[in-house]
């Protein structure tokens, strides 16, 4: 990640580029697709962090003189070079190891990020911009059992609230109130008055 890409103001990251491992060689380019280009969103601490981390930066320049080596970017090694990936990996590797956390590669956190998201109730679209995906398609379909079983989770918390505990009904008497107006009773004509009606005069 580049300082250019950190926007304190708005809050956002910007992925424009990204390093390809081939061997132990680095290579920088642009992402795969048009849409791994994209903005985001932070929350106020991760955004507050990165501001803190370059004060820390500027004195390890200081203290590095002309050995600082000037790549602009925001995790570097103590002398501003760039960090290897492999290396961020193998650390990362440890401090799971040592926290006692089952293995899990560095990559599997996007899928952390996109559970975590989707138990917050955050939209498809979001989550999918924000991993990068072409389309909301691809991922409702890798993380269409984490949806399911927020679904049913969503449903017990809504049965959780309906009460359960059924209270006595009293008897309703179905009487008329005693002073309202009494309806005339409707009945239907007779056969005679019928035909005295269609007799001519």
């Amino acid at each position: 990640m580049r300082w250019e890409d950190h926007s304190a103001k708005a809050r956002s990251l910007a992925i424009a580029t990204q390093l390809v491992q081939d061997g132990w060689e680095v290579h920088e380019g642009a992402p795969k697709t048009d849409s791994g280009i994209r903005l985001i969103a932070v929350d106020e601490q991760t955004n507050q962090d990165p501001l803190a981390h370059k004060a820390h930066q500027q004195q390890e320049r200081q203290a590095w003189g002309e050995g600082w080596q000037d790549t602009g970017r925001i995790f570097t090694q103590e002398d501003g070079s760039l960090l290897h990936p492999g290396k961020v990996s193998d650390l990362f590797e440890r401090l799971t190891d040592a926290a006692g956390l089952p293995p899990i590669r560095l990559h599997h956190l996007r899928h952390v990020a996109a559970t975590l998201m989707l138990a917050a109730g955050a939209d498809t679209k979001v989550i999918s911009e924000t991993l990068g995906h072409s389309d909301t398609r691809v991922t409702r379909d890798i993380y269409q059992s984490v949806s399911d079983v927020l679904a049913r989770n969503t449903t017990e918390k809504v049965v959780q609230l309906v009460p359960h505990a059924r209270r006595p009904l009293a008897a309703v008497k179905d009487e008329e109130p005693t002073n309202s107006p009494r309806r005339p009773k409707m009945t239907p004509p007779r056969k005679s008055d019928e035909a005295k009606k269609e007799r001519p005069a």
